[in-house]
């Protein structure tokens, strides 16, 4: 609390808010598959009434809502997955928990993240990936499979997918592409079928003379 470790039974105004608080909130039910990717479940996220989140440990601060930086990120994505208990502070106890200097942190807003980004791509323009011709390992794959299948699971997942594909509809010289190859890849089975049916069943005698159809 504002930079000073307090004891686990501390009985100063803020920890008993804070535990009251974190105690109203019900206990995370995490989505199929992400448990081990979003981290301990029992570990609270405090953020303010404006979407922004409490970092730190020892020197807590308050970044502003459309912070990017790694932290952040790591708390958006466990409060998506559903593996941490959410409390939302209002300014008043925001302020006792980290004081009114360390409220509204920027650390990496929208233009800092565009930027950040523009200048990677920028060290990397022309430079070869450096996963460029490896292939994953029969292990890698069957873990993939495994926890692609797990996720679909998801009601949430699946939702979230509809929704995506639903902001991206094709053109119509899009989908008359899409049906032409449908169609020529079906065409193609169906012609690798009948060969292979046709080797199998060798040369037949017919009225006229010997065919292999």
């Amino acid at each position: 609390v504002k930079q000073k470790l307090h004891s686990r039974r501390c009985d100063c105004h803020t920890c008993i808010t804070l535990r009251e608080l974190v105690d109203k909130v019900p206990a995370p039910v995490a989505a199929a598959g992400t448990a081990d990717r979003g981290g301990l479940a029992e570990d609270p996220i405090f953020m303010s009434q404006d979407g922004g989140f409490v970092v730190g440990r020892g020197a807590q601060k308050h970044h502003i809502s459309t912070c990017h930086c790694p932290n952040c990120n790591h708390m958006r994505f466990k409060r998506e997955a559903g593996t941490a208990r959410c409390v939302t502070l209002d300014a008043a106890t925001l302020h006792d928990l980290v004081g009114e200097d360390m409220c509204n942190q920027v650390v990496l807003d929208d233009e800092g993240e565009f930027l950040r980004r523009q200048r990677i791509g920028q060290a990397n323009k022309g430079k070869l990936a450096w996963n460029k011709g490896l292939k994953h390992s029969p292990e890698t794959i069957a873990l993939i499979k495994a926890n692609t299948a797990r996720a679909m699971q998801d009601p949430e997942v699946r939702r979230r997918m509809r929704d995506a594909a639903s902001k991206n509809k094709h053109t119509e010289t899009t989908k008359m592409k899409i049906r032409r190859t449908v169609r020529d890849t079906a065409h193609k089975k169906i012609d690798a079928r009948m060969m292979a049916k046709s080797k199998d069943l060798g040369p037949r005698r017919g009225k006229v003379g010997v065919c292999s159809t």
